[in-house]
């Protein structure tokens, strides 16, 4: 895991190491990825990225390229598709 530490005054309200008046703040580097998410399959998608590392941060609905299709007369008019599409982040590998 990769951390930038460096010394910060004042209050922290972070883990902090104690030295004195002074305190050692090591921050976190992250790498982050997106993916779509497929409504039937979401529990194993999770999984899989969870096993490797992954840490889901938040969902988005994006509407499905092209959107819905032109309907004409008294055609039931359907919900548009929608995508999901998952944020992820875990630490950095030390270098």
């Amino acid at each position: 895991m990769s951390r930038v530490c460096g010394w910060s005054h004042g209050s922290v309200e972070r883990l902090t190491r104690r030295c004195g008046r002074a305190r050692l703040v090591c921050m976190t580097k992250w790498e982050y990825f997106t993916a779509p998410l497929m409504v039937h399959n979401t529990k194993a998608i999770l999984d899989n990225f969870g096993k490797q590392g992954w840490e889901l941060v938040q969902v988005v609905s994006m509407p499905a390229a092209g959107g819905a299709a032109p309907t004409t007369g008294a055609e039931i008019v359907a919900a548009p598709s929608v995508n999901l599409v998952g944020y992820f982040k875990r630490p950095l590998e030390s270098e």
